[in-house]
């Protein structure tokens, strides 16, 4: 597909959450898990949000996207109890099977299906590293490569692979720690946790800026 395919694909998309991104948090967490205050955040969201030719490329992570069941930050477990847990990505809701795209072009440095995550994989761009959870299909191992395979879905993920923009990786299921089907979707710049919502806020701007 072109990049101008993706582009429209993405302005569909991410313009319909836009309502429900502007409710999420906008705290950043680093990795010891202690939160920057609000306004370095929203420092942050304004310095991507400035590089419209960059953000413009990225791609809506899933496909036939309903809502959002947890945003990223500390939260109440979902199994109950009064403890809190510090969840690090965002979760989109999706019908059972619905595919699953690339953020940004990366190469392939994980595919797991042993943890909470689930049947997962991640994706290395540059300092970036994306997280995808809970998908369909499973691990296997061949001739001592390692791949994510979901046959019912067309699927096959060969760790070191490099994966372009826009391309589907999996499909949103139920695998691991979760409650109903979703894509769990993590971000890390050099190591340290980011919330979503402001990657999604920053990809909407430099789409409305595009469109100028």
């Amino acid at each position: 597909m072109s990049q101008l395919g993706l582009r429209h694909r993405t302005v569909v998309q991410v313009s319909s959450i836009l309502f429900f991104v502007a409710g999420l948090s906008t705290a950043l967490v680093w990795g010891d898990g202690s939160q920057l205050p609000v306004a370095d955040a929203q420092a942050v969201y304004n310095s991507a949000a400035s590089s419209s030719s960059i953000w413009g490329s990225a791609s809506f992570p899933v496909e036939n996207f309903q809502t959002y069941t947890s945003p990223f930050g500390y939260r109440s477990s979902p199994y109950g109890g009064s403890s809190s847990e510090f969840h690090s990505g965002l979760d989109m809701a999706a019908p059972q099977g619905s595919y699953i795209r690339n953020w940004w072009t990366g190469q392939v440095v994980e595919v797991s299906d042993d943890s909470n995550c689930g049947t997962s994989v991640v994706v290395q761009s540059g300092g970036w590293e994306h997280i995808y959870c809970h998908m369909m299909g499973n691990v296997e191992v061949v001739g001592g490569q390692r791949y994510l395979v979901d046959r019912d879905g067309g699927i096959q993920i060969q760790e070191g692979q490099m994966i372009p923009t826009g391309a589907r990786i999996g499909r949103v299921g139920m695998t691991g720690r979760t409650t109903g089907p979703h894509l769990h979707w993590g971000l890390r710049y050099n190591s340290d946790w980011v919330d979503p919502a402001l990657v999604l806020r920053a990809m909407y701007t430099a789409q409305q800026v595009s469109q100028r």
